[in-house]
């Protein structure tokens, strides 16, 4: 099963002019509503009825080939040859709303492989319209891209939906302003990108470009674009604290009336960045290794943050201790790891003494074993109406990395006099972020979908 989205244009109109140059009530009803903002649906009614008669007439004519959404669904479903579900994303506007309701009536063109989804309360795209660029591109693009990434379940696991190819975006139709957007999301997500080529039974697949993203710049600025994100009212006051920042991200920013916002391009990288976890690795000993055993070391440092969030998920991200060393009452997330027993991964013969470090022992490969601590933050959610606190781990500092064979009680002494003296030894770290591992990712988002504002 295939999930495909189709943003909706007014081909079904201009197709049936094209077709039939003489009907002029046809013509007189299009010409008044097409420029119409959705909102305005039930002042014209009559029209809107009038023109839906004459457009089923058009579609039992000449079936898939009545509209360009019509015709690039049927070749997309040729092509990739299995049951496709469609979602129908319609502008804000009467005529898209109405081509996305006529195209969901009469889906039964398309054959039984086909499902077309469409319902105007979330699928009319509000502010995506072109009469209004600051609204297209503040409103408009940003709820568009919001509404595709809730279709494809937020891209959770999105290299399994590239290989298996089980969703894929269609930009045959709607605005072509979409265009530049939509095409660096599907890119940025490995995401199928289908353009049926004007009338004609020719499809085109935009292949997948060698994008190179400058994940450090985000990575660095990552504080300033949560806050962006939440929306920041006194722009002046931030752009002064916040200059550099704000230079170097300006694409990602959008200002309206001393209210700064992310764009939607910012969006589409930001919301791609959260879907990852960010490791600060000790340069020294992490390339020692040769590049097959980093991979495997790779593999320890996601293994590492999902049993750390099994471990602490649910806990209330404290950093004040409030347990008094008492496990049953702990609330503090350095306490909980703290009182595992000493053959549990996460606390591997214990911790360094005086300092919230730990030994992590890998389970997937026994030769691995990570010298790490781990910083959190906290943030309020509802569930039931009721106000609770969780956290989300946000990176993982590792001060050593142990790959191969070794004999278990001489490394953990060497890092307890190592890294338990007066003062920590100086190590040359570099940021490096990692996808969090599928799973996981998915209880993370059903939690952050809680996050009160």
């Amino acid at each position: 099963m295939i999930t495909l989205v189709t943003p909706v244009g007014t081909s079904l109109f201009t197709n049936y002019l094209d077709k039939n140059p003489n009907s002029h009530n046809f013509s007189s009803n299009y010409d008044t509503i097409k420029n119409c903002p959705a909102i305005e649906w039930p002042t014209y009614q009559t029209e809107i009825d009038d023109l839906r008669t004459d457009i089923l007439t058009s579609i039992q004519n000449f079936e898939v080939k009545a509209s360009a959404e019509l015709q690039s669904i049927a070749n997309i479903q040729i092509e990739l040859d299995d049951a496709i579900t469609v979602y129908l994303l319609a502008s804000d506007t009467i005529a898209s709303r109405l081509a996305a309701e006529i195209l969901k009536e009469q889906s039964a063109v398309l054959g039984d492989k086909v499902t077309v989804e469409f319902n105007d309360e979330d699928d009319v795209i509000k502010g995506l319209q072109v009469e209004d660029p600051e609204a297209f591109s503040q409103e408009g693009m940003t709820k568009l891209i919001q509404r595709i990434n809730s279709i494809s379940g937020g891209f959770v696991g999105s290299h399994t939906l590239a290989i298996t190819g089980n969703f894929a975006i269609n930009i045959t139709g709607g605005y072509k302003a979409t265009l530049p957007y939509l095409t660096i999301l599907a890119q940025l997500e490995r995401v199928p990108l289908y353009y049926n080529f004007e009338d004609t039974d020719t499809l085109i697949q935009i292949p997948q470009a060698p994008l190179v993203i400058d994940w450090a710049l985000i990575e660095r600025y990552s504080d300033v674009l949560e806050q962006i994100d939440e929306g920041i009212e006194n722009w002046q006051a931030f752009q002064e604290k916040n200059f550099q920042a704000v230079q170097d991200l300006a694409a990602f920013i959008e200002v309206a009336e001393e209210i700064a916002f992310l764009s939607p391009i910012g969006q589409i990288f930001w919301n791609y960045y959260q879907r990852y976890f960010v490791a600060d690795l000790p340069s020294g000993s992490y390339f020692s290794y040769e590049r097959q055993e980093r991979q495997l070391i790779d593999q320890a440092f996601k293994e590492l943050y999902k049993k750390l969030y099994d471990a602490l998920r649910g806990g209330y991200f404290d950093l004040q201790c409030l347990c008094e060393n008492n496990p049953q009452e702990c609330k503090n997330c350095y306490c909980r790891i703290r009182n595992l027993g000493h053959d549990h991964d996460l606390n591997h013969g214990g911790q360094i003494q005086r300092r919230d470090i730990f030994i992590f022992k890998s389970t997937d490969n026994d030769q691995i074993r990570l010298l790490y601590t781990f910083k959190v933050k906290g943030y309020p959610i509802e569930v039931n109406g009721q106000g609770s606190d969780v956290g989300e781990i946000t990176r993982l500092p590792i001060f050593d990395v142990h790959c191969g064979a070794f004999d278990h009680n001489t490394y953990i002494d060497e890092w307890q006099r190592e890294f338990g003296g007066q003062d920590l030894p100086e190590i040359d770290f570099f940021p490096h972020i990692f996808e969090i591992p599928t799973e996981t990712l998915t209880r993370v988002l059903e939690t952050r979908n809680l996050k009160i504002r």
